[in-house]
């Protein structure tokens, strides 16, 4: 950019801030529209006036009066071709915008002193250094990934530990391992295999420790089974151990008293007319409304859906149907539902022998089995144990070793062990006191 010469030092001074001045304003022309449309022009169309706009920058050298124009395109040529035409553009805007309507010589005027050239080397940076930026950012992102799987594991249970560090007064009564065949079944189906085999367990635990957690001192023979939320195993955890019981020459009743989302009932294919809303209330006898599911188990389904759980639930009529069903079954079990839908499932616990908590690895957070513990014990309902369900399979050893436990008749695992002397101490001193 040049302007026009001074007669004396001071004005030529004058003047060459003033060109310096003016390179400023003439970066902002050569990335104008106008000067982008000329050069397009200029191309024969190669490239549209948009396009041509956004690959040019125009930057001043400081302290001098030279402006450099720089473009980029996917091709060397190309790119050298649209500075060109770039540059050639605002020379004749400038001119034409420093010349007056008068037609006095321009007071400033922009020269091209250098036409474009290729560039030695592509520009950005280099495909190893590329390379290097990848690796690094991939290794920090799994880095970043694995601390936030470590955090999201550390807050859900993943072990018995885990439950016996949340949780002070309740044990394990069961660890039940995936099974994924009971993935592609209905819920009323029983579990074979391992599986079965820890439903097994769970059985004669109940049976030898949940006994010391019950009001009477007595193994449990109406089951509440409840769980933190929804889809951690409370259903098939109810089905299976009532087959259990039932593999004992027990008669066993299935009652599906979790009205929001009846599992069980669902799954039997069609919406019975009868079930634990219309016997709670007195419009038809247990008897009547049970079904049949497999030799010593019957269902009682949930019944029509009512408005008012509450009212099937939390009414004398439901205390009848429990005791009812007592008196005519060796085995009540209760499917209640998850703790944190409503309050019913703990009203549930509260009227039978006890609760049975169930837990899923990976699912359930500690604060969840806390706080799920602490509301069974708010209600004074006998918490019997917890299940942890979709653990890692069993293996054939652990698979022989637990069924040597089961035809011995006895509970499994050092905790189960320890847990029975301790019940047989306390009753050795109930019985000496009296």
């Amino acid at each position: 950019m040049t302007a026009e010469g001074g007669t004396s030092v001071g004005e030529s001074y004058q003047n060459n801030l003033f060109a310096q001045d003016r390179v400023n304003s003439y970066a902002t022309i050569a990335t104008s529209d106008q000067v982008a449309q000329r050069a397009a022009e200029t191309l024969g169309g190669q490239v549209g006036a948009g396009d041509l706009r956004g690959s040019v920058t125009a930057v001043p050298v400081k302290d001098t009066v030279i402006l450099t124009i720089t473009a980029s395109a996917d091709d060397a040529k190309r790119a050298q071709a649209y500075a060109q035409a770039i540059a050639n553009s605002t020379t004749a805007v400038v001119q034409e915008l420093e010349t007056s309507r008068r037609g006095d010589s321009p007071s400033a005027t922009a020269v091209l002193y250098d036409d474009a050239s290729l560039p030695s080397s592509k520009s950005g940076l280099s495909w190893w250094l590329w390379l290097i930026i990848g690796a690094v950012g991939g290794l920090l992102i799994g880095v970043l990934v694995a601390v936030a799987i470590g955090i999201y594991q550390r807050r859900r249970i993943d072990s018995e530990s885990d439950i016996a560090d949340t949780t002070e007064k309740s044990g394990i009564l069961a660890v039940i391992p995936t099974d994924p065949e009971l993935t592609d079944h209905s819920s009323l189906e029983p579990a074979t295999g391992p599986t079965s085999d820890a439903y097994r367990r769970l059985d004669a635990n109940l049976r030898f420790i949940a006994s010391g957690s019950t009001r009477h001192r007595t193994a449990p023979s109406a089951i509440t089974v409840v769980g933190p939320t929804r889809g951690v195993g409370t259903t098939t955890t109810a089905v299976n151990l009532a087959s259990s019981f039932a593999a004992r020459g027990k008669t066993v009743l299935i009652i599906d008293a979790d009205l929001a989302d009846p599992t069980l009932t669902a799954d039997l294919g069609q919406s019975p007319t009868e079930g634990l809303t219309t016997v709670a209330v007195g419009e038809v006898s247990l008897h009547d409304a049970t079904l049949s599911l497999h030799d010593g188990v019957d269902l009682l389904p949930s019944g029509p859906v009512t408005s008012d759980p509450w009212g099937a639930i939390g009414g004398d009529g439901f205390d009848a149907v429990v005791q009812s069903a007592i008196h005519s079954y060796d085995y009540v079990i209760i499917d209640a539902g998850p703790l944190s839908a409503s309050p019913e499932p703990l009203t549930i616990a509260a009227r039978t022998d006890g609760a049975l908590l169930v837990t899923r690895r990976g699912v359930t957070t500690r604060k969840q089995l806390r706080t799920s513990t602490k509301a069974i014990e708010s209600v004074n309902a006998p918490l019997l144990g917890v299940v942890l369900t979709f653990t890692a399979k069993v293996t054939r050893k652990q698979a022989d070793s637990a069924a040597t436990d089961n035809n011995s008749g006895s509970p499994t695992s050092d905790f189960t062990a320890e847990r029975v002397s301790a019940s047989k101490v306390d009753a050795a001193e109930v019985h000496a006191d009296s």
